[in-house]
């Protein structure tokens, strides 16, 4: 019995320290003054309790950057934002880190005139191009079908040369290709690309081959599978 409530109270303390990363919520809430284009307008967001009537944390626009207790992910080139655990009818659940660097939750009012928010399932399928996500080392893994959970395409792509590493270092791409969005999705949780490969690295002769498939690009959470470039 103590070994099973040890190990209960491991697994707790690894899953409340982990890092709020994009793919650690549905989508991200912004100040409206950064997004979609920057200005020095300065606002106070004030984040709540689940009761939306104690104010737990106060932001501002300008100096957000500076908050220990807050971990914000870039979505938009260096405009950052608040990941969302899930949107309910009157406030938005955020993902905050405490002084202790563990997960901790914080509510917005959704009738802040302030604040805007999208969800990756509006985002994620607009982009250039996406890849697969691997915070934990090693390849990346990615299956591909002919329709949304239909027969799998086994399609041969040759592996880098060498290791990429994508967003903030903690993804690791092996597979020399780029997978672009076509714009199609089924359900919020396929996504059609097209497969390009070998990786387009600016050769003059260069000459890739496209294979348009389907991918699962949203878990049954709404959390991404995939995540894209962030900068250009």
């Amino acid at each position: 019995m103590k070994k099973i409530f040890l190990l209960l109270f491991i697994l707790l303390f690894y899953l409340s320290s982990i890092a709020v990363e994009p793919w650690s919520g549905i989508g991200v809430v912004y100040f409206r003054c950064h997004y979609p284009e920057m200005t020095e307008k300065s606002i106070n967001i004030d984040i709540f309790d689940s009761t939306l009537t104690k104010i737990i944390l106060s932001i501002n626009s300008k100096n957000y950057y500076r908050s220990k207790e807050i971990e914000f992910i870039e979505f938009a080139d260096e405009v950052k934002g608040l990941c969302i655990s899930s949107i309910q009818e009157n406030a938005i659940k955020v993902i905050l880190k405490n002084s202790d660097n563990q997960v901790q939750y914080g509510w917005l009012k959704r009738d802040n005139k302030d604040i805007g928010y999208c969800l990756w399932s509006s985002l994620i399928p607009v982009q250039k191009v996406v890849f697969p996500i691997n915070n934990k080392g090693g390849g990346n893994q990615i299956v591909f079908f002919k329709t949304p959970g239909g027969e799998i395409l086994n399609v041969q792509i040759p592996k880098m040369t060498e290791l990429w590493y994508e967003y903030k270092n903690e993804i690791i791409k092996v597979l020399d290709c780029d997978l672009i969005p076509t714009g199609r999705v089924f359900k919020n949780i396929w996504m059609q690309v097209d497969i390009s490969f070998p990786h387009d690295e600016g050769q003059d002769d260069f000459e890739c081959h496209r294979i348009r498939c389907w991918i699962r690009y949203l878990d049954d959470f709404g959390r991404p599978l995939v995540w894209y470039h962030t900068r250009d």
